[in-house]
């Protein structure tokens, strides 16, 4: 596979997917309903105010809508913190007291939002798909596979232990420093958080299952690979 193609399997790729799906929802028909709707009668007006546009641009009308903008540079929603008035009033500065201009700059916001969130996720990889250059480099991710036999190394006196991760056709050498689960051991199935360093997972997080039954179907999938090779070796490194 070349570079490029391997690329685009990388989470960055559906980080970005999920991202833009997420931006053309939220922008497609933002100019509906074409009036001010519930609290947009108070924030997108406040929003106008505060960039200094006129009575008329900012749809200024009633009596009390005037009392608040002398009194309170606003139109009623005084109470509430000015930093999404202000937020609303950049979309308007941008694009004018329109439904698009009042409703522009929430919708950048929450498409960041659903940007943030996909970042913080770890993907689940295999010791294959790591090998095979699948996983994000320097990266946070899950991986996901059994612990290998005789490859446990305990350091004496400390938390420390070296083991090996395989799905039976490609093992992965793991670090972690901490507490394991009571069920760890080897030949039972984990799933490590943590990030590649220098050809070694680093793990933050170990978790630990009973044993080759319960797992993600992505490493059940790749143990059969395995089996069907008939091997029940660690795989190659």
């Amino acid at each position: 596979m070349s570079t490029v193609l391997q690329r685009l399997n990388r989470p960055v790729v559906a980080i970005l997917a999920v991202t833009a799906i997420a931006g053309v929802l939220r922008f497609t028909h933002l100019s509906r309903p074409p009036e001010l709707f519930f609290d947009e009668n108070y924030y997108a007006k406040a929003g106008c105010i505060l960039i200094g546009d006129s009575d008329k641009v900012c749809k200024i009308d009633s009596n009390d809508e005037h009392y608040w903008r002398d009194n309170k540079w606003d139109v009623g929603s005084w109470v509430h913190p000015p930093l999404g008035k202000w937020t609303i009033g950049m979309g308007e500065k941008l694009f004018g007291m329109t439904p698009f201009g009042w409703r522009f700059s929430s919708a950048v916001a929450g498409t960041l939002i659903t940007l943030a969130l996909q970042e913080n996720l770890s993907y689940l990889h295999t010791p294959t798909e790591v090998r095979a250059g699948k996983a994000p480099a320097g990266g946070n991710f899950r991986l996901g596979g059994v612990v290998c036999e005789g490859s446990v190394q305990r350091k004496d006196g400390s938390l420390d232990i070296n083991f090996a991760v395989t799905d039976r056709v490609r093992q992965v050498p793991v670090h972690y420093v901490g507490i394991l689960p009571d069920m760890f051991k080897e030949g039972t199935s984990i799933i490590a958080t943590g990030r590649m360093q220098g050809g070694q997972f680093v793990a933050d997080q170990v978790l630990a299952k009973h044993d080759e039954t319960y797992m993600p179907k992505e490493v059940a999938d790749a143990m059969a690979k395995g089996i069907a090779m008939h091997t029940h070796s660690c795989g190659a490194n």
